[in-house]
């Protein structure tokens, strides 16, 4: 079977969506490690632990995406003008 254009696509959207979802296992990591001694709902050091979390949970999901686009960048095909 030969790998026409469409298939060179869709399996490149595919590699870079898996690129996005691998950064799932870290994000739980982080959840599970920031929060794992936080006790109570009120206390303020939930929310910073929360607060802090968060920040790390971001900074994952950027560079997941980022990685994404530049797989797309360098496997789809060039559109001239």
């Amino acid at each position: 079977m030969t790998d026409t254009s469409g298939q060179r696509i869709i399996r490149t959207f595919h590699e870079a969506l898996d690129i996005v979802d691998s950064s799932e296992g870290p994000i739980r990591l982080i959840v599970e490690n920031s929060l794992m001694d936080v006790t109570g709902p009120n206390s303020s050091r939930a929310l910073e632990a929360v607060k802090d979390a968060m920040d790390k949970i971001a900074a994952v999901r950027v560079k997941a995406i980022k990685d994404a686009f530049k797989h797309l960048r360098a496997n789809l095909p060039h559109q001239e003008e």
